[in-house]
């Protein structure tokens, strides 16, 4: 019989495919019974780990990137049976964990994998060649700048990046940056005149984006309608900088595909794809302004279309698409409908 009450599992990962259960709630004289359900393609894996308190668990099976696991671990006490001259052990189990779900993280091999795919669409749909942007842009609500610029000093802090595009992305919840639009009308070289994220638009020069920062591609994907493609200027040494280095495909400012600067320092972006910046140190906007003036950092007002206060911001990327999923995604697709 249970006598205990579930508690939460914690996965640390370590790239490219380690896996580790950490902060086990175990006593002495307990075992746990680890239990693993690969979903597609079909697998289970049973591990028996004798476990002090507080102790973890390293995989020793490297998941398949991309591919849906669920684990469940049970806690059981170890009591023996003295009515026998053997002294059998049984054990007990007293606590089961809530199932953790989740689908292993890309590797750099599969960030390749859509990095390439990204490249060969960019290359047949950039029909109006590279355009030249002069700054990047973050829509939001007036109460969001609001608070900026009044209760933060000015400065534009850093949030967690959520569940949108790629749901095997290792970025999730585990990256903080400050998300920017690049895209402007092949026709106007502007801005669109809507949002779905507020009224009001903070635009940055984008020169000041390149300044002592890696450049990293991160993902690609859609949302049926228009491609996007994630990049993450992670400031040189910050945390943000080595959680990417081996994790995402790092690009040549210079040279690349999608967001590049010339040696003149005009920036361009391609046509073919939406370029969304991740950016992952604060903005000291109100420095910006007063140093470099109101061309590097200025608002104008946009149409708000929707709901921007309830927009969803965690929409997950299109699992049907032909063009940006991962293959192994693509495969296990096929064999559901089968």
């Amino acid at each position: 019989m249970i006598q205990g009450g579930e508690f939460k599992l914690k996965m640390f990962h370590k790239p490219p495919s380690d896996y580790t259960l950490v902060d086990l709630p175990v006593k002495n004289k307990s075992i746990h019974l680890i239990w693993v359900h690969q979903e597609l393609p079909a697998a289970e894996f049973l591990y028996m780990h004798q476990a002090s308190s507080g102790s973890s668990f390293k995989f020793p099976n490297k998941f398949t990137p991309a591919s849906d696991y669920h684990v469940t671990v049970y806690e059981s006490d170890a009591q023996v049976d003295n009515s026998s001259n053997k002294g059998i052990s049984c054990y007990c189990t007293v606590k089961i964990s809530k199932v953790l779900r989740f689908r292993a993280y890309m590797t750099k091999t599969e960030v390749n994998e859509l990095f390439v795919k990204s490249s060969e669409f960019v290359g047949r749909h950039g029909l109006s060649g590279d355009l030249e942007i002069t700054h990047m842009y973050r829509d939001k609500l007036p109460d969001y700048f609001d608070f900026i610029f009044h209760k933060n000093g000015g400065i534009i802090p850093c949030y967690y990046k959520t569940l949108s595009g790629d749901k095997a992305s290792s970025l999730h919840f585990n990256i903080k940056g400050i998300f920017f639009h690049t895209f402007v009308d092949f026709t106007t070289l502007k801005p669109p005149p809507i949002s779905y994220q507020g009224s009001m638009r903070l635009h940055i020069a984008a020169q000041m984006f390149f300044d002592n920062v890696n450049i990293y591609f991160a993902d690609f994907y859609c949302h049926y309608k228009s491609h996007k493609v994630t990049l993450v200027f992670a400031y040189k040494g910050t945390e943000g900088d080595k959680f990417c280095q081996p994790r995402l495909k790092k690009l040549d400012p210079y040279d690349n595909p999608f967001l590049y600067r010339t040696s003149e320092g005009r920036i361009f972006v391609n046509s073919g794809v939406r370029v969304e910046v991740i950016y992952t140190a604060p903005i000291y906007a109100r420095n910006i302004l007063k140093t470099f003036g109101p061309y590097y950092i200025f608002f104008t007002h946009v149409h708000p279309v929707g709901n921007p206060g309830n927009i969803v911001k965690s929409k997950p990327k299109n699992a049907d698409c032909n063009v940006c999923n991962l293959e192994v995604r693509k495969n296990i697709l096929t064999e559901q409908t089968l």
